[in-house]
């Protein structure tokens, strides 16, 4: 979902995902909204060059560029839901 407001847009997202990477990807998340320009811009050439992969082929730099590209924290949350799973929400401003 994209809004229009009177600072920019906030694009708001969200995915089913398994319960057990919940820690993982929040962990990941809050040292994204604790580092500062300069910081994003070493930790995503630092991913880039580190050669890892996930299991899904990513690197890990898309929450790095979203953060990097729009200048602001990540704002995130978890909800249970089914069995093993939680949904992921993900809302990110973007100011003109």
């Amino acid at each position: 979902m994209i809004a229009h407001n009177d600072k920019g847009y906030s694009v708001l997202t969200g995915n089913f995902m398994r319960a057990v990477e919940v820690d993982a990807l929040r962990e990941r998340l809050d040292t994204i909204n604790s580092l500062g320009p300069d910081e994003l811009r070493g930790l995503y050439k630092e991913t880039l060059s580190n050669g890892l992969f996930s299991a899904t082929g990513g690197g890990g730099l898309g929450m790095i560029d979203i953060a990097r590209k729009s200048g602001q924290k990540l704002e995130y949350g978890f909800v249970p839901a089914v069995e093993g799973s939680a949904f992921f929400s993900l809302n990110v401003n973007v100011t003109n």
